[in-house]
């Protein structure tokens, strides 16, 4: 059983052991969902810059409000993922290639469900947030995330060659 919270003081060690072992195992390519998290050695200052994303009035110019989530495994309060929501798609970005939410599970934690489990308690929080219908998007290749999208309710739209690669565009009625 997993839970999202909001990064705290309380998980910096977790949440550098996730930031190196991605590092160890893809370099310093993009951690989906985190916010980018692999370009910072400080962790406090990571948890600064997210949370001036949660709200309109603190948000950097040109930005949206997006809110980032910690994956918890409530057994022993392990991070198995990392989540953030986008408030809306108000950028052609956003539309067309990033949807609302951005997901992934620790590397050595796939496979185990997590994925399934934390894009449904991600809807949950999409819901009460007022977002009635979530665009989600995923790498055309990237299977276990179009299966956990699709027993969330994902509906196709279609495939398109996006941003280099070809990317599945996915719909869920909340």
């Amino acid at each position: 059983m997993i839970i999202l919270i909001k990064p705290s003081e309380e998980y910096i060690s977790e949440i550098e052991n996730y930031r190196d072992e991605h590092i160890k195992n893809n370099g310093k390519t993009p951690i989906i969902g985190a916010s980018g998290l692999e370009k910072f050695e400080n962790i406090e200052e990571w948890i600064k810059k997210i949370r001036s994303y949660e709200h309109f009035d603190t948000v950097p110019e040109g930005r949206l409000p997006a809110t980032t989530l910690l994956t918890i495994r409530k057994k022993d309060k392990k991070m198995v993922g990392i989540v953030n929501i986008r408030h809306s798609l108000d950028t052609e970005y956003l539309f067309n290639f990033g949807g609302h939410i951005g997901y992934s599970v620790r590397g050595s934690e796939r496979g185990k469900g997590y994925g399934k489990e934390q894009l449904k308690l991600t809807l949950d929080i999409c819901k009460e947030m007022g977002i009635a219908k979530v665009l989600i998007t995923c790498n055309d290749e990237n299977v276990p995330s179009a299966k956990a999208i699709e027993a969330n309710g994902g509906i196709l739209e279609k495939i398109s060659f996006v941003e280099n690669e070809m990317t599945r565009r996915y719909w869920i009625n909340l």
